[in-house]
Formats: C-alpha cells, sequence, structure tokens
C-alpha cells in the first residue's frame, strides 16, 4: 500500500460529495475491483482523487497507481486542481465562483519564488490579524491578463473573476473564524450575499466578528445611518437586488426573445419578471441601452426576417424594449454620432416610427456623440456637438428625441430653444449636472459600482463607491465650477463652459481648455450668429410689411 500525504488546502479545495454519491463512488469501485484512473500527486503528496483515495484506505484489496505530475510549486499545484474541478458538471454556482476565484488568487498572487502564495504563506506563519488587507493593491497588467484568460476558458466576464477572488477569501475568512462554513456555503446549504463575503475579505482583522455576527444573524443587521437627508431613505439591500435582478431578467429577455409569442412558458415567465420590475423603479429609474446603427437597416443588410426567429442581438434588443414599455418600464435608448454614422439618424428615426417606439410615453430616444474625455482613443471622427446639432436642426424631431450634449454652449442653446436632454439641465456655472452638488442622479453597474458621470461608467478607477461594501451615505458631492479654477477668471469664455469637463482638465487642463474654446466658437459661428441674423431679418420683413400695409 502506498501511503500518501494529505495537504489540507489542496483537499479543501475539492467539492465534497453528498453520502448518496460518496456511496455510488465506493460501489463502483468494488465492483471493477481496481481505480482505473490513477491517482495525481505531487512529491507524494495526493492532488487529485481524495474521495477514491479514502475508498481504498478502507478496501487495501483494492489496487492503484499514481501519476506524478511535474509542479514547480504549491501555486501551480492549487490552480491545477481548480482548473480541474471547474471542468466538471455539477458543480454548485458557489463552488464555480470559489474555484474561479482561488485560481485567480494563486495565479496572481505569486511572491517572487518562495513556493507559497500571499494567502497560504500569512495562513501557516502569521497570527490572523496580521493578514494583510485584501484588494488594496490595484490589478497590474500581468494580472489583467490573467484574469482574461481565466474568464475566457470559464465563459465568465472578467469583473466577475475579479469579484470571485473576493468571494473565495471572504469563505475562507469566514471558515477559519466558524469552521465548516465553508462546505455549508459551497454545497447551498448556508446562502451569503457576494457583498458579505467581499465586506469580510477587505476587513481588518478587528472589524471581521462583527461582519461575521451580520452574516449568521441577518437579522440583526443595522440598518444604514444617514446625515445626508436626501438618501436617507435608501434601501441599499433593495437596490442591489434589483440590480442583481434585473440583470438576470434582461439576460433571460435576451437569451429568449423574439421566441417569446411561440413558447407559452418563455412567455409566463417573462410576464411574470417584468410585474416585478415596477417593484424596483423605486431605486431604479429606467434601463438605458445603446445602438450604434438601426435595426431594420441591420436587419436588410443581413437578410433578417422579422417575423422569424433569428439571432440578431439588436433586434432582440428592441423586442426587449417594446416588451418592457409593454409593462410600463422606462427604456432610454441611446445612439452616439460619429463621422461615420452621423448621417443615419433620419433612417433610425424612421425605423423607431415603423416600430411604433415614440409613441410610448416610456420611451426616449437619447443622441450623444462618441467622446473622449479622458483623452484615450485618440479617435481622429469625433464630432463636434455644434455639428451634430446642426444636423439635427435640419428636420423636426418628435418630443421624445433629445440631444445629450451641449455643456459648453447651454445657455445659447437654451436660448435658441433647441431640445436637450432634461435630465442634464445644469445649475449655473456648472459644467454639467454631474458636478453638481445638488444632483442625487447617479449610475450602478452591474457589479454595483456607482459613478456620477456617463463617461466614467465600466472603468473602476472612476468609481465612487461599491454597493457590495459601502452605500451612498458616506459620498459627499463636490461641486466644481469656473470659480474653483484661477485660469478660468480671466477666460473670454470662462463663464460659460463652466470651467469644463473635471475629467478633462484633470488629465490635461490646457488641452480642455483649448477644446472648449474650439467648441465655443464653432457655435457661434455655425448656429448661434446665424440664427440671429435670421431673427433679424424675420424682423425687418415684418417691419417692412407694416409699413407697406400702412402705405
Amino acid at each position: 500500500m502506498i501511503n500518501l500525504k494529505i495537504d489540507p488546502e489542496f483537499q479543501s479545495q475539492i467539492p465534497p460529495l453528498t453520502d448518496d454519491e460518496f456511496k455510488q463512488l465506493e460501489e463502483n469501485i468494488l465492483k471493477e475491483g481496481k481505480l482505473i484512473s490513477p491517482l495525481i500527486v505531487w512529491n507524494n503528496t495526493l492532488v487529485d482523487g481524495h474521495n477514491r483515495y479514502e475508498i481504498v484506505q478502507e478496501h487495501p484489496e483494492i489496487s492503484f497507481s499514481t501519476m506524478p505530475l511535474p509542479f514547480e510549486s504549491r501555486e501551480e499545484v492549487l490552480a491545477w486542481i481548480c482548473k480541474n474541478q471547474l471542468g466538471r458538471r455539477n458543480l454548485t454556482p458557489e463552488q464555480k465562483k470559489f474555484l474561479i476565484g482561488k485560481q485567480y488568487s494563486v495565479e496572481h498572487r505569486k511572491p517572487g519564488g518562495n513556493g507559497n502564495n500571499q494567502h497560504t504563506a500569512a495562513a501557516k506563519k502569521t497570527a490572523p490579524e496580521e493578514l494583510c488587507q485584501f484588494g488594496t493593491i490595484p490589478p497590474t497588467s500581468a494580472e489583467a491578463s490573467i484574469r482574461k484568460q481565466i474568464a475566457e476558458r470559464n465563459n465568465v466576464s472578467e469583473s466577475y473573476v475579479a469579484r470571485s477572488e473576493k468571494f473565495m477569501h471572504g469563505v475562507e475568512i469566514l471558515e477559519q473564524m466558524v469552521p465548516g462554513m465553508q462546505e455549508k456555503i459551497l454545497s447551498g446549504q448556508f446562502k451569503v450575499r457576494d457583498a458579505d463575503m467581499h465586506r469580510l475579505a477587505r476587513a481588518d482583522f478587528p472589524n471581521r466578528k462583527q461582519i461575521v455576527h451580520e452574516i449568521l444573524h441577518p437579522e440583526d443587521r443595522s440598518a444604514p445611518q444617514s446625515s445626508y437627508s436626501h438618501y436617507s431613505e435608501i434601501n441599499y439591500s433593495a437596490l442591489e437586488a434589483a440590480v442583481r435582478r434585473i440583470q438576470q431578467d434582461v439576460d433571460f429577455l435576451m437569451r429568449y426573445l423574439p421566441n417569446v409569442p411561440d413558447d407559452a412558458y418563455v412567455k409566463v415567465e417573462t410576464t411574470k419578471i417584468l410585474k416585478q420590475h415596477k417593484a424596483y423603479r423605486r431605486f431604479i429609474s429606467g434601463i438605458y441601452p445603446t445602438i450604434d446603427s438601426m435595426a431594420l437597416n441591420y436587419m436588410t443588410r443581413y437578410d433578417l426576417d422579422p417575423s422569424r426567429n433569428n439571432t440578431n442581438e439588436t433586434f432582440k434588443l428592441l423586442c426587449c424594449i417594446k416588451t418592457l414599455l409593454h409593462y410600463g418600464i422606462h427604456v432610454d435608448l441611446g445612439t452616439n454620432i460619429d463621422r461615420h454614422n452621423h448621417k443615419e439618424i433620419w433612417n433610425t428615426l424612421d425605423d423607431l416610427k415603423k416600430l411604433q417606439l415614440l409613441q410610448d410615453k416610456n420611451f426616449a430616444w437619447t443622441i450623444g456623440r462618441v467622446d473622449d474625455r479622458l483623452y484615450e482613443t485618440n479617435f481622429p471622427d469625433i464630432m463636434m456637438e455644434s455639428e451634430i446639432l446642426a444636423e439635427l436642426q435640419s428636420k423636426p424631431l418628435p418630443d421624445n428625441v433629445h440631444a445629450a450634449f451641449l455643456k459648453t454652449c447651454y445657455n445659447f442653446a437654451d436660448k435658441m430653444g433647441l431640445k436637450l436632454n432634461l435630465r442634464e439641465h445644469k445649475q449655473t456655472h456648472s459644467y454639467c449636472w454631474s458636478t453638481s452638488s445638488s444632483s442625487n442622479v447617479f449610475y450602478v453597474d452591474m457589479n454595483l459600482k456607482t459613478y456620477r458621470c456617463t463617461c466614467t461608467v465600466g472603468r473602476s478607477r472612476y468609481s465612487l463607491f461599491d454597493f457590495s461594501y459601502e452605500n451612498l451615505t458616506n459620498y459627499r458631492p463636490v461641486a466644481v465650477t469656473c470659480n474653483s479654477y484661477a485660469e478660468c477668471k480671466d477666460c473670454k469664455i470662462g463663464g460659460f463652459c463652466g470651467g469644463g469637463c473635471q475629467l478633462s482638465h484633470q488629465i490635461d487642463f490646457k488641452k480642455c481648455c483649448t477644446y472648449e474654446e474650439e467648441v465655443f466658437s464653432h457655435f457661434m459661428k455655425t448656429l448661434f450668429i446665424p440664427y440671429i441674423k435670421s431673427k433679424y431679418n424675420e424682423v425687418n420683413q415684418n417691419e417692412r410689411k407694416a409699413e407697406n400695409r400702412c402705405t
């Protein structure tokens, strides 16, 4: 009999079998009289096959073989175990999340060849209170590459991988403090919130006990306290649940639509889901999808028939929109314009009319522009706001079509009676509403990260906070105006641009100023001055008509 070493950390990564599964495995092995597959080992330490090894320990007559693998470190062993277990089909969602998080953790947290990852080394050599706070170091390019590979391999998002690591660390900490909880959580026997696991992973040792108590006794969870009266009524748990549920529900709709008319089950489930959305409107104002071109144009281009099932995502999206509107959910469809697609505005408008979306009071179409506020792309085909607005002014637009820009020239545009996105009406001397202390509008993405500006959504470094472990009561908006910068006081357009885009000037103040001057100048030359001239000519014509009538 070969005696193999059992490493507790290796064994803990392998989801345990139920009593029935273990019994069935034992019966199969006894029937065969041997282990068909060899046990995987590393330096005489068992890596894979713990359940089978336990059985042969009880039945010495059963023969087995081993297969050594040339791992160079514990990290490689752990990563291999996780990757191997993720190939199983019977994993619970919690087990999958834990294994993905563990694999990512061991593959990117290597301290430089000492044979242990950060977590393992700390667990062996230090007291729990000396463990480093998790998640304080931003990811490197190498870590981002590993995250991407794991995400693609497991058909999940990169953000899911990052969240899984936090979840895994939270579960391991909970296991340290309450032995036996890991198995209960991963088996689905004990349900935990991702937010609580993330909080636990990030918490210093003195604060962990309280978090663990709240996890085990949710009835004792304290309600958020706020000195900021404007946000004091927000139910953060309900908001988190709403975001998660909307994500799941929209995924459901996108998967099955436009098959709904032919599938009774899907029709019933869709109805049920969308009725529930009405309850979420206390926390979330609406759903804001984006298309870059026209659905019907797509259908023609790819020979798609709206009457039959197809996989065109744009068509599916519009089917979803019609379904959402049917149940009274506000939808604001966005289209961003550049020099490649600005002429398609009118085709889009026609298609939206054909689909009867513009007739619904809960539907709006917001036309914005492709932007580079962060100076990341140097995209050459970005249009000025005034160029797009000139295009929009060439034909009449329905009342629920808006332009989502014109920050710098807002005051003049307002005098001209131009239609703007009402949500973006700004205060005096504020560049946009996102820098105003009076606004309570926030964007919450599917990862529960919160932003004040649409240009930053999806860029975690600009996130104000994460609902998973913080709440809105801790945030204090900062008003930024032209009075905040000395350079603006002597500027000829300082009172109009309001200091410019807060994001842009933080990156390159000079470039931001130059751009705002160009925008202002172009707007005045192409729109405002011709507008004044037309008004002047109109007045002169009326005066001449009046004189002619008098004579």
